[in-house]
């Protein structure tokens, strides 16, 4: 600096910032300035054209109302007016300055800053130049006093003006955020299933329809097949019988023959329709099974699209896998089991499993009995073709006989299975709705805790409100005793 000034040795900054004819962001300048560095402004006009209306929207629009009230406006070329007009002038700059930016009181100072600059380069005054330079020794006097006076409301209105900003973006932030969660809440309200007991009803309602009518088809079956394997059988024991020529030969036919094709037609027909039970009632509660996963999936869906709920696991495949198991779990031999412990020795010959069991159950009853009645009868010496009628006879008794029993236990066994696999979907629905009601929950939980943090939020914001209004009033009574000095 070629001209030191002795003011700046005790701490005094100057800021010059650019002016009206400045370049561009000079505006964004002079209020940044304002607003984080100075304690007070000094504005220069000139004197020769006070305050022109290029000057009055610049002030506007770079500072506030508190702004230009710290402003001292100073009046500069004042010595180049004739002395008659400066109070005029200096009027003049006041009444505008009024008007214009709308001070009621504007501190305004006419000054020559021409004749300091010209003392400090050394040259030589006139005695009218010397007078301004003394003036503007006062007036510099006056403007530290002004800034000593005013640097505690100058700090108030910096941490005012801090606090203002807090307080705003808090408040955008929670009004953003207390818009965000109404708009989750309605949502969810939207997406989530208005009226889940009817809604669990339709699928319920679907799914025991399924089960029914795969249950009706089951039974169809049954009483086909039962008459199809009985007459099929019994055609082939009457063949058998009227074929045997000897009595050696009838006896054989009679106790194996006719034995082994009446347990060979029941055990085929118990496993067909044991496999066309569970392939019925498998893929009818399977296909209920699909449709509940199906529609809460579906529903998950809209959730994740509405409010962007992700489910932790995806359990619906499993759990359609297991109903469709539970299906398949073959219930027809355990509706046989009671008649097949009755026979437990006979499971060697028509084998181990259950079917088998029950097989040799029904042929250690009141047929196997009967068949052996009727050849002890012929070895007594009776009409060998009278003995074959009367054994047709019976056989044809036994068989019916044995095929009804076949007949009920298969229908007791597609009863259990209907019962067990409308339970089975029962408890896969159920745990839909379970999962289901803990989702909704858990989203509204999280809504809540939002809720909860706004609130809290809320609260301090209309605390740091109350202490911005509590600061205000303290800044606005110091600033009129200041205007009282």
């Amino acid at each position: 600096m070629e001209l030191p000034a002795d003011a700046l040795a005790d701490g005094l900054v100057v800021i010059d910032t650019p002016g009206t004819n400045a370049e561009a962001h000079h505006t964004d300048v002079a209020r940044r300035v304002m607003a984080e560095e100075a304690d007070l402004a000094v504005v220069l006009t000139s004197a020769l054209a006070p305050v022109p209306m290029s000057l009055t929207a610049f002030l506007l629009e770079a500072f506030d109302e508190t702004t230009l009230a710290r402003c001292t406006y100073l009046a500069t070329y004042i010595d180049r007016v004739p002395a008659a007009d400066r109070a005029t002038v200096v009027d003049t700059v006041r009444n505008r300055l009024r008007g214009g930016l709308g001070l009621p009181h504007p501190e305004v100072e006419p000054v020559s800053a021409e004749a300091v600059v010209r003392l400090a380069a050394g040259t030589q005054l006139d005695p009218e130049q010397i007078e301004w330079v003394a003036r503007f020794a006062e007036t510099d006097s006056r403007l530290r006093e002004t800034m000593a006076r005013r640097r505690k409301v100058t700090v108030a209105d910096s941490t005012l003006r801090l606090l203002d900003e807090a307080v705003r973006i808090v408040g955008e932030d929670v009004e953003v955020q207390r818009a965000a969660l109404a708009k989750d809440e309605e949502a969810l309200d939207r997406a989530r299933i208005r009226d889940l007991p009817r809604f669990l009803g339709e699928h319920r309602e679907r799914g025991e329809k399924l089960v029914s009518s795969a249950a009706d088809k089951v039974r169809t079956e049954i009483d086909r097949r039962h008459q199809v394997a009985r007459d099929h059988v019994w055609q082939k024991c009457t063949s058998q019988i009227e074929a045997a020529a000897s009595v050696s030969a009838l006896e054989s036919v009679v106790k194996d023959d006719v034995t082994a094709d009446l347990g060979s037609g029941l055990s085929s027909m118990l496993k067909d329709l044991d496999a066309f039970m569970t392939e019925q009632i498998s893929s009818a509660v399977g296909s209920a099974a699909a449709g509940v996963t199906e529609a809460f999936e579906a529903e998950y869906t809209r959730l994740g699209e509405a409010v962007g709920y992700a489910r932790p696991s995806a359990r619906a495949q499993v759990a359609t896998a297991r109903v469709v198991a539970a299906g398949a779990s073959g219930l027809l031999p355990v509706a046989l089991a009671a008649k097949a412990a009755a026979a437990a020795d006979r499971k060697g010959r028509w084998g181990a499993g259950a079917v088998g069991m029950a097989v040799g159950a029904v042929l250690g009853g009141p047929v196997g009995a009967g068949l052996c009645a009727l050849v002890g009868g012929w070895l007594g010496g009776r009409n060998l073709a009278k003995v074959k009628a009367e054994i047709c006879e019976q056989v044809q008794g036994g068989i019916s006989t044995a095929f009804e029993e076949a007949r009920d236990a298969a229908g007791q066994a597609a009863r259990e299975h209907r019962r067990a696999a409308t339970a089975t979907f029962h408890a896969h629905l159920d745990e839909y709705r379970r999962s289901y009601d803990s989702a909704v929950a858990e989203i509204r939980s999280e809504q809540q805790i939002r809720g909860a943090e706004l609130e809290r939020k809320r609260k301090a914001l209309t605390a740091a409100r109350a202490e911005a209004e509590h600061r205000r009033t303290a800044i606005s009574a110091q600033r009129a005793v200041l205007a009282a000095l």
